[in-house]
Formats: structure tokens, sequence, C-alpha cells
């Protein structure tokens, strides 16, 4: 015989799980009315906040919420703020709630972030010390001041300056994984990265460039920890790739 429960009595450890799925705004827009139970409920539990290409009324309607519920920010634990398609909602949002208030924080993604916001954004991420992924589009920033700044384990930048005087071995030794979605780096600046980033597990980059193999006279530095490459886009020759792939 079938038994029927209605989801309102099952145990918490179910609901916790099937609320983890959800985008925070559907969750409050759907429970939050229902009952005491419910109201409490997705009050103490990790949150998942995503905005990209909310409308507005929807967006404005959840700020409202957490300016109402200041204690839905420590529950917070991912953020996506996004301009694309939208008129200023990082401005707006960061206008409303400083990030360093979100102090259990765990990853952060900026779409089409905009110079105006970006100083605002560094100046805060050193104080977001439980922030271990940081994802951004849109400007052009040096890289290294963001990654220097914070306890950042995952990140995924547009550029990286290996050029830059500031790199060195203590700026993204803490780095397990690293996608860069608009560069060309060829081995010797691959080898420089495994070199000032031990720790590295996991790498996604945009083009692997060709390059002369008699650069590579000097001490080439193994990925040992390395589990995954990705390239999108080869140009490099063979003999290239598999000196790549032969300290990879």
């Amino acid at each position: 015989m079938m038994v029927k429960i209605k989801f309102q009595f099952l145990p918490n450890e179910i609901l916790f799980q099937c609320f983890q799925y959800l985008n925070a705004p559907d969750l409050f827009r759907s429970f939050d009315q229902l009952n005491s139970h419910f109201s409490t409920l997705i009050r103490n539990i990790p949150l998942y906040l995503n905005f990209f290409q909310m409308k507005k009324f929807l967006f404005h309607h959840f700020c409202q919420i957490i300016l109402l519920n200041s204690e839905i920010k420590q529950k917070i634990i991912y953020l996506q703020l996004s301009n694309d398609g939208t008129h200023g909602q990082i401005e707006h949002f960061l206008s409303l709630f400083s990030l360093n208030t979100f102090l259990n924080l765990r990853s952060l993604s900026l779409i089409d972030l905009n110079e105006n916001n970006i100083k605002q954004v560094l100046s805060i991420l050193p104080f977001l010390c439980n922030l271990y992924s940081f994802s951004f589009t849109g400007t052009n920033i040096e890289t290294l001041e963001i990654i220097s700044k914070s306890k950042l384990r995952i990140l995924t930048v547009r550029y990286l300056e290996f050029e830059s005087t500031s790199i060195n071995q203590t700026t993204i030794i803490g780095i397990t994984s690293l996608t860069i979605t608009d560069s060309q780096l060829d081995n010797s600046k691959l080898f420089k990265l495994f070199e000032y980033a031990p720790m590295l597990k996991y790498l996604n980059i945009q083009t692997l460039a060709n390059s002369e193999m008699n650069k590579y006279n000097e001490l080439k530095t193994n990925a040992n920890y390395l589990k995954e490459l990705i390239i999108n886009d080869c140009e490099a020759t063979f003999e290239n790739l598999e000196l790549l792939l032969k300290y990879t």
C-alpha cells in the first residue's frame, strides 16, 4: 500500500536537501508565507542567491526582504550579481549592502562589473574570511590585487598579467582552481604559473599559444597536483603540447 506524506510533514533533514537546489528568491516566494514552520526553516539554512537575469521587481523584492530581515545575510553562502541585461544591478546592490556584512559568503560572482565598483570590491575582499571562490567579468584590472588581498582558492578572471612586477609565489600560492577566460598563454607562462601556484588542481585556459622551443632551457616546474587541464583552443605545435603534458 502506498503511503502519502504531505510535504510539510517531511523531516527537516529532507527539507534541507530539497531547499538547497532552490534560488533564495524562489525559496522565499514559495514558502515564506505558507506557515510559521517553513518561514523559520528557510531563515536557518544556507542560502544560494543568484540574481543573474532576474526581473527587476523580483530583485528589488528580495533586497527588501534582506533589509527587513538582516539575519538572512549571515545565511547567504553564494551570491551572483549581474549587470548583463539589467540596469546597474551590481551598483544598486552595493548601494544597499556592504559585502563585508555577508560574513559567511563562500562564493562571489560579478558579471559585467564596471571600473566604478572594482575598488570597492577589492577593499572588501580581505574581510570576507570564508570566501574561497571569486569570479568576475567586464573590466580589466590588475588581477593580482584581488588574489593578494584575499584567501581565495578558486578564481575566474579574464587575464593574468605574468609580466607584472608584483607577481611572486606568495601572491597565488593558495590558488587550487584557476580559469583564465580571455588570454593567450604559452608554455613559458604556464611553467611560471606552475612555479607560483604549486597547489593548482584545476586549470582552464582559453588559448595555448605557440612559442619557440629554445625558450625552455631554464628549469621547468612540475604541476604535481594538477588533475585537470582544459585548453579550449590549441595553437601550439605538437612538440610544445607534448612538453607541457610532460610536466603536468
